[in-house]
């Protein structure tokens, strides 16, 4: 009976592993590669998957499957666990999909993990009427651009003054979107000294001087800048010559100078 229970459960078990290894591994692969999973939260999502879709699931299997229930019995009860676990996986693949990252951006101080889901048709439409330079797509994977506001006074205003209120950012305006590349100069007004990474909450010493080692290159040659995700935060190491970034650490550098 035990063996039965044990083995059709077993079975289920190995079909939801592989299922949410492939799901999550694409995504995981395209988008959500570190830092961004950690930044927007994403282990919280596959948490739950995970219990519902290989913990709970197969644990349902276990629980109804019997030698003694008739055949037809047995697979409804076993198609209708499925379909919870569908409507579970979907759920939580809808939830990484909409809020998939599609560019580190570079505005003002900071740098912006930028989601699928802060572009709505308005600004998308507004973008492409300007021939926006970057656009975002449906299979765009992350990139890193700048995020300026707008050089007329008025149109800049506007955008602050609505941001302030919980309104659409610069970040969420691809027509105002521009390579990285063209910040380096903007870029060297905001970095904060690797030294910011140091202490209580950040890296010892001797893990500091060994990440800054790595790079090759002095303190003076580096800077940081803040890192805003929509989970957690942290900071990214640039070149201060290039701009370009070169490492991300979980350290919150928020105000400090």
């Amino acid at each position: 009976m035990f063996g039965f229970r044990f083995r059709i459960s077993g079975l289920h078990f190995l079909a939801s592993v592989i299922a949410l290894t492939l799901v999550i591994g694409v995504f995981y692969l395209g988008w959500y590669r570190w830092p961004n999973w950690y930044l927007l939260g994403a282990d919280k999502i596959a948490g739950i998957l995970i219990l519902v879709d290989v913990g709970l699931g197969p644990l349902a299997t276990l629980v109804v499957s019997s030698p003694a229930k008739p055949r037809k019995e047995l697979q409804r009860d076993i198609a209708m666990i499925v379909l919870i676990q569908v409507i579970a996986l979907g759920y939580g693949l809808g939830t990484l999909w909409s809020g998939r990252p599609l560019y580190y951006a570079f505005s003002l101080d900071r740098i912006e993990i930028v989601p699928a889901a802060a572009f709505d048709e308005q600004a998308l439409g507004k973008a492409r009427e300007l021939n926006a330079v970057i656009m975002p797509k449906w299979y765009s994977l992350p990139q890193w651009v700048w995020a300026p506001l707008p050089d007329d006074p008025e149109e800049r205003e506007n955008i602050i003054a609505k941001a302030v209120w919980g309104g659409s950012d610069v970040v969420s305006m691809p027509q105002y979107f521009r390579p990285l590349k063209e910040a380096a100069s903007a870029m060297q007004g905001r970095y904060l000294p690797t030294q910011m990474l140091l202490g209580s909450h950040g890296l010892s010493e001797r893990d500091y001087r060994a990440a800054i080692a790595k790079f090759g290159r002095s303190e003076s040659e580096l800077g940081v800048l803040p890192v805003q995700g929509r989970s957690r935060d942290g900071a990214w190491i640039f070149d201060r010559i290039s701009g370009d970034p070169l490492a991300f650490h979980p350290i919150v550098v928020w105000g400090m100078k």
